[in-house]
């Protein structure tokens, strides 16, 4: 189930649909952020927002949680071979 979200500025975003770039779901969620910050949106609205930052919040984390797994990886992977030269 594909959901789409725009506003007024003609900005969509899908969820669902494909994977984003971490860097690309962080600006959504920032724009987002910033959109609801500033804006004095209808409450439906505004849900609906926030249920999407949500969503990109939790891809953001995903991201970083896979990206951190990588490097505890090689970090130990280097200490090894570090000990081993010893």
């Amino acid at each position: 189930m594909d959901r789409h979200s725009c506003d007024g500025a003609s900005r969509c975003f899908m969820a669902g649909k494909k994977k984003d770039t971490f860097e690309s779901s962080l600006n959504n969620l920032e724009k987002i952020v910033e959109e609801l910050e500033s804006k004095d949106l209808p409450l439906e609205k505004s849900l609906e927002m926030f249920e999407e930052g949500v969503g990109l919040y939790k891809e953001c984390k995903k991201h970083l949680d896979k990206v951190e797994k990588k490097v505890v990886k090689l970090s130990e992977s280097l200490e090894e071979e570090l000990l081993e030269e010893d």
